[in-house]
């Protein structure tokens, strides 16, 4: 692990100052991944960011919070990706099933710095997160349902019923792939992530057949 110095967190840019930050949660990913979350200290911490300990603190109070900031912006870049996804122009099918896998292993990479502490960490993380989670989750089933209203609209999907709905898809395909979120899994699928790969595409391609038989008993009962 190498460190680079930095300037202090009053000078620079908001850009600079939120490099800084990210700079700081960087360290902390390498920190965990190398030594667990237990033993890191926010002097462990500003060590490996290349900076001074006050300054850790000027962004963070304590390790609780910079966990905190390095799981907000995991859930950030999920968000950010399912977007992109949701946003193209390839057929709402398409778009669903790579969703699907997206959600999973984007979650999945974030995680694997921590995957030998998980338990510890999410012990830390839980109290304060619940709102948090609640607010990813239906940022996440948004998208969703906007990819498969789009795909009603187009007439690749068909909902004619309250077990049909958009609404109700999205929330049970969230439910059926949270079974493979990062406090769900083994740790040992953390050591093999192309198998883990191969275990999301088949997830993906099973819940797909799922919504598309259920649109084609809607449209031939």
């Amino acid at each position: 692990m190498t460190n680079r110095s930095i300037f202090t967190a009053d000078e620079g840019s908001d850009a600079d100052r939120q490099d800084l930050r990210f700079t700081i949660l960087d360290a902390a990913e390498r920190l965990v991944e190398h030594y667990g979350y237990k033993k890191m200290t926010m002097q462990d911490l500003a060590r490996e960011a290349g900076i001074g300990v006050g300054t850790t603190y000027l962004h963070f109070k304590g390790k609780g919070d910079v966990a905190v900031g390095v799981l907000e912006r995991a859930n950030d870049r999920v968000l950010h990706s399912l977007r992109d996804i949701a946003d193209s122009d390839r057929p709402a099918p398409e778009r669903l099933r790579r969703m699907l896998e997206e959600r999973i292993l984007r979650h999945y990479e974030s995680a694997r710095c921590a995957r030998h502490s998980m338990d510890e960490l999410m012990a830390v993380l839980r109290p304060h997160i619940q709102s948090r989670v609640a607010e990813w989750t239906h940022a996440e089933r948004v998208l969703f349902e906007r990819v498969l209203a789009d795909g009603e609209r187009q007439g690749q999907f068909r909902w004619e019923t309250p077990l049909n709905r958009a609404e109700t898809v999205a929330d049970t395909l969230l439910n059926a792939t949270n079974g493979m979120m990062p406090d769900a899994i083994l740790t040992t699928d953390f050591d093999d992530p192309e198998a883990f790969r191969q275990k999301v595409e088949r997830l993906a391609a099973l819940l797909m057949r799922s919504v598309e038989r259920q649109c084609r008993e809607t449209i031939d009962p």
